[in-house]
């Protein structure tokens, strides 16, 4: 494990105390929207290699790993809720899963695929510069990052208190994420797009 950077740790333990308190629900409300279907396809689109090295930050409780299964057996889902990952090894008994905080996690080397669906927008932005760094380090030439996150014209941070209590949320648009990536990703896939009433983004990024 490695020291995380730009950490407020009482923002980050109330969301991931939310996350663990409200699993249940939190897994009951992301099974009724159902798996990434077109979004898992499009990511193993860009991948040449036969039967990828997978590592997904925030599986949460398996949402997609049914879909990613279908591209690759050599998966690993991690997430920061030891509740939800309780949830997601009960569905998938067979299936490797860590519990990880992303801003801490030492990434192992030779990964061919990231996924980052709307896992890293509890990561400021002075730790998703590291992070981003630290996924760079760990995937093959040639390998793939793909994140979703909540959209602004702005770089914003904002607490909100809902129905599953308090959550931390980091805010970028396509620019700035590209821009903390820093050299040595080419952006192969970009949107911009709304869902539900709110602003996200998708980027895929290829290491050079």
């Amino acid at each position: 494990m490695v020291q995380g950077v730009g950490i407020d740790m009482n923002l980050k333990q109330q969301t991931i105390d939310t996350y663990n308190a409200s699993a249940d629900a939190i897994a009951d409300k992301l099974n009724k929207s159902g798996a990434r279907v077109e979004d898992v396809a499009r990511l193993f689109g860009y991948v040449d290699v036969e039967n990828p090295r997978v590592l997904e930050i925030g599986c949460a409780q398996g949402r997609d790993v049914s879909e990613i299964l279908k591209f690759t057996d050599r998966y690993v889902g991690t997430d920061v809720s030891e509740k939800l990952l309780s949830i997601a090894r009960r569905s998938f008994p067979d299936v490797e899963f860590e519990e990880a905080d992303v801003e801490v996690y030492d990434f192992p080397d030779g990964l061919d695929v990231v996924i980052a669906f709307a896992s890293l927008i509890h990561t400021s932005k002075n730790a998703l510069e590291v992070v981003l760094g630290r996924i760079h380090d760990s995937l093959h030439r040639g390998g793939i990052l793909y994140a979703s996150m909540k959209r602004s014209e702005t770089y914003e941070e904002y607490v909100r208190e809902e129905a599953y209590r308090v959550r931390t949320y980091y805010l970028y648009n396509r620019e700035l994420f590209a821009k903390l990536a820093g050299e040595g990703w080419e952006v192969i896939f970009e949107r911009d797009y709304d869902w539900r009433g709110i602003d996200w983004f998708d980027i895929v990024l290829k290491k050079l």
